[in-house]
């Protein structure tokens, strides 16, 4: 998915990288990366681009672009607490939605659905699908009271599935 944070108004005199130059930009964790998915693809004018979706899943069933972060799960698995501080509609949600489709135990049988192109896919790593993730989307929590209320269904609705 490409964000609405890689498209820059100021021109690339001005020290901005943008999108079309096909340069390395830097994005979330400070890295350098050099592809976007899909940048070779012989169908690139018929992919969507899917503005304010963050959910990983549906990016990937509807073949739509975005930019490959996979590369960077490896970095997180190193470090003992990752803490993600950054602007609104700067990928955090998209980030988690790729980071439960690559470590819950659920998504196991659709790895290759899901990462078949990327990096961590061509290179995945041991922790691959091996936990029990347990989401939480407090976008939709409104006040306090709403707030229990809303973790019980959540969970509720994690046992089902």
């Amino acid at each position: 998915m490409v964000e609405e944070s890689l498209i820059s108004s100021n021109s690339p005199a001005d020290g901005q990288k943008v999108l079309a130059s096909a340069q390395p930009f830097n994005l979330a964790f400070g890295g350098a990366f050099d592809r976007i998915e899909g940048m070779n693809d012989n169908t690139d004018n018929l992919r969507p681009i899917l503005y304010g979706v963050s959910d990983y899943a549906q990016i990937r069933k509807k073949n739509a672009w975005f930019v490959d972060r996979t590369a960077k799960i490896r970095d997180l698995e190193k470090v003992a607490y990752a803490l993600f501080l950054r602007p609104r509609r700067f990928g955090k949600s998209l980030l988690t939605s790729i980071l439960e489709a690559y470590y819950d135990v659920r998504y196991a049988d659709r790895f290759d659905e899901f990462f078949a192109g990327t990096d961590i896919g061509a290179n995945p790593t041991e922790e691959r699908n091996k936990y029990l993730i347990l989401k939480f989307d407090f976008s939709t929590v409104s006040k306090v009271a709403a707030f229990a209320s809303t973790i019980i269904e959540e969970i509720g609705h994690d046992w089902e599935r």
